[in-house]
Order: C-alpha cells, then structure tokens, then sequence
C-alpha cells in the first residue's frame, strides 16, 4: 500500500467497469468506475465507433468535469449518430498540475438507434428501454440456461428409468 504522498506524486488515475449493456441513442446510460485522484482533477469522457482494431475518432461527450477519488458514476447519453453502432469509451483524468491518465472502456457497448429521434411525444407508441447493466446474466442467457439445466434433468430421470 503506498503512502498518500507517494500516490499524489504518481498523479491521477481512473478505472472504467466492464459493462456488456446494450444502451439506446438519446437515452442516459450510467458508466461505472473508480478514480484515485487529487483535489481540483477534472474528467473528460469520450466515445467512438470500434471498427476492428482501428483507432476509434473520439468524440468528446463531457469535458473538464470535476471529479473525486472513489467510485465513478458518470451519465454518458449518446447521441443519434452513435446509434447502430458499436462503440468504446475513454476517460481522460487531469489534475491541476497538468499529468493525465487515460482509461478505456475493457468492453464495447453496442448502441441501439433512437426509435424517436427528435423526441416528439405524441403520448403513444413505445420505447426501447435498455437491459439491466449491471451485474447478472441478460435476460436470454439466463433463460437458455435454464432451458438446457431443465433438458439435463429430464435426461438424467429418463436414464434413471431405463436402468430400473
């Protein structure tokens, strides 16, 4: 464990939580983390399209925001040209004597289109409401286990009876 002086002399540092959420263009989406930083560091999110192993064109989403050590909660909305797409996020950390430290999401976060773009609300119709993002197995995973966990335990019983 180092002393606060050492880790004030090694400048900030911030971690991004792998998350596999699939997120909706236009609609807020909660990023996860930790940050280990001075007073007075500011933040700096961004996002862009992963396209195989290329460098994304980042787009900044917030800058210079203030932050704190411990837990990251930071709302990331993206915006309609991010929808269909897969993207990765990067946090930047400065503190005030200039040093920077550069997280990147460990996972990519695909992007549902807005089903209403412009957010005209004529009171009817539905909306996309993305899937639980933090921890757990989604939904569909759950319920293929489930199904194959049930087909074992019918196999092992019909086994059972054929050997009786």
């Amino acid at each position: 464990v180092a002393s606060s002086a050492t880790a004030a002399a090694a400048g900030p540092s911030i971690a991004l939580l792998a998350d596999e959420a699939q997120i909706v263009a236009g609609s807020p989406y909660t990023l996860l983390g930790c940050a280990d930083v001075a007073e007075g560091t500011r933040v700096t999110l961004q996002w862009g399209e992963k396209i195989g192993t290329l460098e994304p064109e980042w787009q900044t989403a917030l800058e210079d925001e203030p932050i704190a050590s411990g837990t990251l909660s930071v709302v990331f909305v993206p915006p309609d040209d991010a929808g269909g797409k897969t993207i990765g996020l990067r946090a930047i950390v400065t503190d005030v004597e200039g040093r920077s430290y550069t997280a990147y999401s460990p996972t990519v976060l695909g992007v549902t289109v807005n089903p209403d773009p412009g957010g005209d609300d004529d009171g009817g119709g539905c909306a996309v409401v993305p899937g639980p993002s933090s921890g757990g197995l989604p939904a569909s995973r759950f319920a293929l286990i489930a199904l194959f966990a049930v087909g074992l335990r019918i196999g092992r019983r019909r086994g059972e009876v054929r050997k009786a």
